[in-house]
């Protein structure tokens, strides 16, 4: 008897997520036409920060040649 791959596993498994997940999306119940309405007239959120609000920095390291 032949032996399943690891990359036959992993391709099946990555090919069964996408269609669990495009399947809970498909499915996932509709809102209704009236909260669709209220949400519609929501403003957006500022974008602009708020006084007090602490500063966040983020730094990205990275290499770009491994030799």
């Amino acid at each position: 008897m032949r032996s399943i791959s690891f990359r036959t596993i992993l391709i099946a498994a990555a090919v069964g997520f996408f269609a669990l997940g495009v399947a809970t999306t498909l499915l996932r119940p509709r809102p209704s036409a009236s909260s669709r309405m209220a949400t519609a007239t929501v403003r957006p959120r500022s974008t602009e920060p708020s006084v007090g609000t602490p500063q966040v920095t983020l730094l990205i390291l990275g290499v770009d040649t491994l030799t």
